[in-house]
């Protein structure tokens, strides 16, 4: 099958959208000589919807043809469903879109590329262009891309920060997954994409889930040449994330948190442990009694002994290990030492990062998430 990285389709699922032009404006000024661009809206609701969400997306699909019509040469396709209820969400729709995309590059014998937007984020000019060169350049199948939150408000500075904080004390921690999943900005080879089972439906969360099957096979890249820029406004059309997050500080008693360093310290020196002590597993890989509780319950033993069984090298072994301590097995294990080491508000994890890693004074969640920003590109554009 050819190789195709000048071929793009862009999936954007739409809900309750107050103004896709914004994104879609962003879009047509992007830099695309060359490329053959293909741009999709789902605009979807629960077919239980309450009139003010089928009002909002009845006036997206007016503005979807408004901007067909000012902009006719641009490559732009939309459709409308209604979804089950038990279905209806983010995952089912990005699910819809992506499969789409997926068969009509197999249909056309092209490894094309398929690309996660969301209808309230804004790109880069060099946004595709980007994409494309990543591909053409690296042997990925998929990629995280950079981005960044206008920082027009506390609530979006320290849920940024959050997200930037927990991403870095991985790296730190000796963790080889420490990689962003964030919906609006995932790109994947169509290939990959039906290999590794495609999206699933989840109503949040869905990101975080289908990059994983790229990032524990370390497959997974990151796209750090452009920027897109999500919406920072808060939001109750999931669960959980940006929208939700940003929703919580409506509360004036809310106290955003993020976990302890404690946690990651005792994390990082178990991380130690196993490549210092390879291929010995009778050694006691870490004294913290609270960590030995989770790795009894998760059946660690059995597991590090299968790893050694099935590999001949450490760096085999290392890999295969982080394909059963995944992600998802960090977010499990730090839930369950929160119980001794509770989470920390904010503005304490950004005093501690500062004296542990930048060994400056503290002035604003600001200026440290500014500095998060640039030792992350730094890092993933020359050390990974």
């Amino acid at each position: 099958m050819e190789k195709a990285h000048d071929h793009i389709h862009i999936c954007i699922p739409s809900y309750k959208e107050k103004d896709i032009s914004l994104t879609l404006e962003s879009l047509q000024a992007c830099e695309s000589n060359g490329l053959n661009i293909r741009v999709t809206v789902l605009v979807n609701e629960s077919v239980n919807a309450d009139f003010a969400t089928q009002e909002l997306n009845q006036k997206t699909l007016k503005d979807l043809e408004e901007f067909r019509l000012k902009y006719p040469l641009f490559p732009l396709q939309y459709y409308f469903l209604s979804l089950p209820v038990k279905s209806a969400g983010v995952g089912h729709a990005r699910k819809l879109l992506m499969d789409r995309a997926a068969l009509q590059f197999r249909k056309l014998d092209k490894n094309g590329l398929i690309v996660a937007l969301d209808a309230d984020t804004i790109v880069s000019p060099n946004y595709l262009s980007s994409i494309s060169n990543y591909f053409s350049k690296n042997n990925k199948e998929a990629a995280s891309i950079f981005y960044e939150h206008p920082l027009d408000s506390c609530r979006i500075i320290e849920y940024e920060f959050h997200l930037r904080y927990y991403n870095s004390m991985q790296y730190h921690a000796g963790f080889p997954f420490a990689i962003h999943t964030v919906g609006s900005a995932m790109a994947c080879t169509s290939e990959s994409y039906l290999k590794k089972g495609g999206m699933n439906k989840r109503k949040a969360g869905e990101d975080f889930y289908f990059m994983q099957k790229f990032i524990k096979d370390q497959v997974c890249g990151n796209i750090t040449e452009t920027t897109i820029v999500p919406s920072s406004r808060s939001s109750d059309r999931v669960p959980f994330g940006t929208g939700r997050a940003i929703l919580k500080y409506e509360d004036q008693s809310y106290k955003a948190t993020t976990y302890n360093p404690t946690s990651f310290s005792i994390l990082k020196a178990f991380n130690e442990n196993i490549a210092k002590h390879y291929p010995d597993y009778k050694v006691k890989l870490t004294p913290n009694e609270k960590l030995n509780e989770f790795l009894l319950s998760i059946h660690f033993n059995d597991k590090f002994i299968e790893c050694l069984q099935h590999t001949k090298e450490k760096s085999a072994f290392l890999k295969r290990f982080y394909q059963f301590f995944d992600a998802f097995t960090l977010m499990k294990c730090l839930h369950y030492l929160r119980e001794e080491y509770p989470d920390v508000e904010i503005k304490d994890a950004a005093t501690y990062y500062t004296n542990q890693f930048y060994k400056s004074p503290f002035h604003s969640i600001k200026e440290v998430l500014v500095k998060l920003r640039e030792e992350e590109r730094y890092r993933l554009e020359h050390l990974m």
